[in-house]
């Protein structure tokens, strides 16, 4: 876990909190659909930052809080402090204002090491509520109504690997905006 200034971003980057889990999902999927992009795919995520004192001063700041707070997790009396007294508890959460005014904007980048390709996935609504609720129902309803178009995929599946390209035609179709640059 580090933080660096990235070349191609022409940022400072530090680490994103959900690329634990979100880059073994893409890797999965990315062996079930057996290897489109070669064996030697490589998958990170990054949390951006400007260029310049501030942004470092912004990447290191976060990279040296995320593992000073993932050290002090590791203890079991700190971590039962650290929930108790700093992490929001069952009812906590964002107002109905910080809802109405959240939004995402993810951009990603993908490099064979001769081209370069940019992608936006970005919507207008709060991405830990409104937009979470929006990817799960649209992924059920295309369970529940594409199944003769899916993929003829079974077992523990990714949401690529299971649905594909349908799953971004009816996240499209409820304004979450997927642009290629």
């Amino acid at each position: 876990m580090n933080f660096q200034f990235d070349d191609d971003l022409q940022k400072w980057t530090a680490p994103f909190i959900m690329a634990g889990v979100n880059t073994r999902i893409v890797r999965r999927s990315h062996a079930l659909l057996e290897f489109p992009y070669s064996h030697d795919f490589k998958y990170s995520e990054v949390m951006g930052f400007p260029k310049g004192a501030k942004g470092f001063y912004m990447a290191s700041s976060l990279t040296i809080g995320i593992g000073t707070f993932m050290g002090l997790i590791l203890n079991s009396w700190m971590r039962k402090k650290i929930h108790r007294n700093f992490l929001p508890q069952p009812g906590d959460g964002p107002t109905k204002e910080e809802r109405d005014n959240g939004y995402f904007n993810v951009h990603f980048l993908a490099s064979d090491g001769e081209h370069q390709l940019w992608t936006r996935v970005s919507d207008t609504v709060d991405p830990g509520y409104a937009c979470t609720a929006k990817m799960l129902a649209e992924t059920a309803v295309s369970l529940a109504l594409d199944f003769e178009i899916l993929p003829k995929q079974y077992g523990c599946l990714t949401p690529a690997s299971a649905i594909g390209s349908r799953l971004i035609e009816r996240l499209q179709d409820v304004n979450i905006k997927f642009i290629v640059t």
